[in-house]
């Protein structure tokens, strides 16, 4: 899993700066905040907080796990591996949640 986790998360920091960019690029088109419907202040809110989630993920969990794994401490490394578990199905869950209100937000229901 630290080999699969190393080169998954090069993939989600270059996603991380990506979505950053074009987000807020998105933000500048319509004119700034005040001029964005509701759910695109939504979607912000929600990806700011995947991307923290995602940040402690990585600076909290999967640095540690790669030094339990590399000093061969298993049952360490599993515990670590269990909290990574639980916090990616948070962000998946609210990637889904962003997901429904951008569909509901250009319905025009939000």
């Amino acid at each position: 899993m630290d080999a699969v986790f190393r080169r998954f998360f090069n993939w989600v920091w270059a996603a991380v700066g990506i979505l950053l960019i074009t987000g807020f690029y998105m933000i500048y088109l319509y004119g700034g905040m005040t001029h964005v419907p509701r759910h695109v202040h939504i979607m912000l809110a929600f990806g700011l907080a995947m991307m923290v989630i995602y940040g402690y993920v990585f600076f909290a969990c999967y640095v540690p796990l790669s030094l339990h794994v590399s000093k061969k401490r298993w049952e360490e490394a599993g515990q670590v591996l269990g909290k990574i578990r639980q916090l990616v199905a948070v962000n998946l869950t609210l990637g889904l949640l962003t997901f429904c209100v951008v569909v509901i937000g250009m319905a025009g229901w939000l």
